[in-house]
């Protein structure tokens, strides 16, 4: 049984060795949360009070305590990650840009989050994210953090660091050990390995548009007129008119950049209007792929299922660890629900 480690802020309290059970949901984008059952005893009570924090030594991720509960021989102990920080705050002002994803997150970090944080700073970044012009105010930070690492396929934690007393905000990008690549160890989930549980595939072309008629400001023939056409060659014409009036040509912005303004929500709402191709499942843990020596929260895997001759390479997006007794579990999970859709009219 695995030690527990309570602190308060940096300073160690107790270590715990004997428990109940102990859930450990870890989320490549999102808080994650843990749940935990010791005996109901005065010295618990006292130990795992809300705002301290857990640790595990082979985890990164640190619990933060937020609920507990009493009941006969019993004390649940639950929380999310330090992640949780990012839904506290929201963006008190207008925040316009026209930037990399990665640059927008980190921005919203460090004007909202950091201050309210004693020792949170700014950790490791990622380069090459979607550059979005858009605008926003008055939304929380947290779940607009989790609409654009969803839309640049990043992830995000928050790390305690040990050695130096402080708290990093890391952006990181999982490793591609899909079929196609040969850079990394390939990872299979499939009937084949007998490591595929529950699979679910989808294929959906009902709201695909490919043909986008963005109007701007203006009234009647003289409203600014943009075409965005996807089409591929000898694809039938599936339009989509997007209303586009709330964008205004702002002072300083040239006539050419507000074009490329209403091009750019054009390609958002076509992008909304994709074809949905998703593939689901959880995973069993086998022998040939070792969760956390061969794969880990965030890579990039293939996940096929023979007797539909069906496969994609999906995300690993959560992994539930849940330990009691003498018996421990590894559910990882593949991919989003359906993908990302980044609404900028939600961010507004």
């Amino acid at each position: 049984m695995m030690d527990i480690y309570v602190y308060d802020g940096f300073e160690l309290v107790d270590v715990v060795d004997i428990w109940a059970s102990l859930r450990w949901r870890r989320m490549y984008r999102g808080a994650g949360e843990f749940e935990l059952h010791v005996a109901d005893t005065l010295e618990h009570i006292n130990l795992f009070t809300p705002g301290r924090h857990i640790n595990r030594p082979d985890r990164k991720e640190t619990g933060l305590i937020e609920t507990i509960s009493l009941s006969r021989g019993d004390m649940t102990v639950k929380g999310r990650f330090l992640s949780a920080w990012l839904y506290d705050g929201i963006i008190e002002k207008t925040y316009s840009a026209n930037e990399e994803m990665a640059d927008s997150i980190r921005a919203w970090v460090q004007t909202y989050i950091i201050p309210e944080h004693t020792g949170l700073i700014l950790g490791d970044t990622v380069s090459g994210t979607p550059k979005q012009r858009f605008q926003t105010s008055y939304k929380n930070i947290g779940e607009n953090i989790e609409k654009f690492a969803r839309a640049a396929e990043i992830g995000f934690y928050i790390e305690k660091d040990f050695a130096n007393k402080r708290y990093l905000f890391h952006l990181y990008r999982g490793k591609d050990r899909s079929a196609i690549q040969s850079e990394n160890n390939r990872v299979f989930f499939s009937n084949e390995y007998a490591n595929l549980e529950d699979p679910r595939y989808s294929y959906d072309i009902q709201d695909y548009r490919n043909y986008a008629v963005v109007l701007g400001e203006g009234e009647g023939e003289a409203r600014e007129r943009v075409i965005v056409d996807r089409r591929k060659s000898g694809e039938t014409k599936r339009a989509l008119y997007v209303n586009a009036a709330s964008s205004k040509l702002e002072d300083g912005m040239t006539l050419a950049e507000y074009r490329q303004t209403l091009t750019d929500l054009g390609n958002v709402k076509l992008n909304e209007k994709a074809v949905e191709e998703t593939f689901e499942g959880e995973a069993a843990e086998v022998p040939d792929f070792i969760y956390m020596e061969d794969y880990d929260i965030g890579d990039i895997v293939t996940v096929e299922y023979e007797p539909w001759e069906k496969g994609m390479f999906q995300q690993v997006t959560e992994v539930e660890e849940v330990y009691e007794g003498a018996s421990a579990s590894v559910t990882p999970t593949f991919g989003d629900p359906s993908p990302e859709k980044l609404d900028l009219e939600d961010l507004i």
